[in-house]
């Protein structure tokens, strides 16, 4: 076997080698498009992949640019493809490990992911096997110390310091639109943890509840659609659901921050609508903005609530606690007012 630069001409790469580096490579860009899109895509996408692990995932889409970048330099010939490769090796296996820790301290999974990266281990071990039989792996230890420093800051980053959980939901997950015999579900109930840390009940026992549900692409547009019901009716309870489950736990200081910049917007916007309504906003009004977090889109997948991305998804809950209305669908002002005035002369 020949470790010299011959090696590394176009004319001494052997086809198993381009197989190699094409499966490599086409393996990253899968990687890449499957993580992006629960990473960053819809509430939808993030409901399908079910109880993912975030740092899994977070890893999974940073290793997939490691990926490419190894495909493309096998099928280039070079050696240092090698040492790469066995990083990548070593990396995958310490957060499966780290994932295996997570489900034995009785973390929520899917059996998909502990399949992916039992598939992705045994797959990227081989790989570094053959590539390392063809260049050999020199400097083996820094290879090996650099990808555990990479896995480890991933799964650190991933978890240390997250966030708790916001939502718990208690029943009716994922009830919202089932119809019971009396034509209207029973909403699922829950608790959240608002942005100043108080604890509710939702829905509020006894009382209209109005629960909007948002991502950063429509939280302005509910929150004028809920703004419109607290001057029309201010005894009404509502809560602003975010869907922050694509933001990595380490980002929860920052997410907190936004939360309360939004909510001094909030009191300001909504005072001024009640100036120009002519109706006195409520000496209270500060502690009626309940602004909630949602990490885990549980909120999203108890109400289904998968749009979020694309709509102002909002529901109406009446005092006895069934679902009133849920609109799918950015409702106009007025129809989710007349929706709301329905709830509150039911019975």
């Amino acid at each position: 076997m020949t470790h010299g630069s011959a090696s590394t001409t176009p004319a001494r790469r052997p086809a198993w080698l381009l197989a190699v580096a094409a499966a490599a490579t086409g393996f990253g860009v899968l990687t890449l498009v499957a993580s992006s899109r629960v990473l960053f895509g819809s509430a939808a996408a993030r409901a399908a992949e079910g109880d993912y692990v975030p740092f899994v995932l977070w890893f999974n889409f940073l290793a997939g640019f490691a990926y490419v970048t190894a495909g493309v330099a096998l099928g280039l010939a070079r050696p240092w493809a090698a040492r790469l490769a066995l990083g990548i090796a070593a990396a995958t296996a310490l957060v499966y490990a780290a994932f295996g820790a997570h489900v034995l301290l009785g973390g929520r999974f899917t059996l998909h992911t502990a399949q992916a990266m039992a598939v992705r281990t045994v797959a990227w071990g081989g790989i570094a096997a053959i590539a390392c039989r063809r260049f050999g792996c020199v400097r083996v230890k820094r290879a090996l110390g650099v990808a555990a420093l990479a896995a480890v800051t991933v799964v650190g980053a991933s978890t240390c310091g997250g966030p708790a959980d916001t939502v718990r939901v208690h029943a009716g997950r994922g009830g919202a639109g089932r119809a019971g015999p009396t034509g209207r579900a029973p909403a699922p109930r829950m608790t959240v943890e608002d942005h100043w840390g108080r604890a509710l009940d939702v829905p509020a026992p006894g009382q209209v509840t109005v629960l909007s549900f948002a991502s950063r692409s429509t939280a302005d547009l509910a929150s004028a659609r809920c703004r419109a019901v607290r001057v029309a009716h201010p005894d009404v309870v509502i809560v602003e659901i975010m869907d922050v489950s694509s933001a990595p736990g380490f980002l929860a200081g920052k997410v907190e921050g936004k939360l309360a910049a939004r909510h001094e917007t909030l009191v300001a916007d909504t005072r001024a609508a009640f100036d120009t309504a002519g109706i006195a906003a409520p000496a209270d009004l500060e502690d009626r903005l309940h602004i909630v977090a949602d990490w885990h889109a549980a909120a999203f997948e108890a109400y289904g609530a998968t749009d979020a991305d694309s709509q102002a998804q909002i529901a109406v809950v009446a005092q006895d606690g069934s679902l009133a209305s849920f609109f799918a669908v950015t409702p106009e002002e007025d129809e989710l007012v007349a929706a709301v005035a329905r709830a509150a002369a039911s019975r």
